[in-house]
């Protein structure tokens, strides 16, 4: 599925369609082929959801002011849900000796 343009993305190659103001995001990659920000779908959700997340780890965003690292300790704990069940049979494998 086609994604939207990032930010830090060069614009010069933006597709006519784009340009004319069509959008083009969550469109199927086949129908744009020479769009060339494209995730997977799974992907994409993936992100969606711990995007929102990450906003509820921020103070500001419920107009709260408390200490200031609370809002650092909230996205290590998404980074560490996220990476963990990657993880969770790397120390599992045991080694032979012959």
């Amino acid at each position: 599925m086609c994604m939207v343009v990032p930010q830090w993305a060069d614009l010069e190659g933006v597709n006519d369609d784009e340009a004319r103001g069509v959008p083009v995001h969550s469109k199927p990659a086949s129908e744009h082929l020479d769009w060339k920000w494209v995730v997977m779908e799974e992907t994409w959700m993936i992100m969606t959801e711990w995007h929102r997340r990450a906003s509820y780890c921020d103070p500001d965003n419920f107009d709260m002011y408390i200490y200031n690292d609370w809002l650092g300790y909230g996205l290590q704990e998404l980074q560490e849900n996220l990476v963990g069940p990657l993880f969770t049979n790397c120390g599992t494998r045991r080694v032979r000796r012959v």
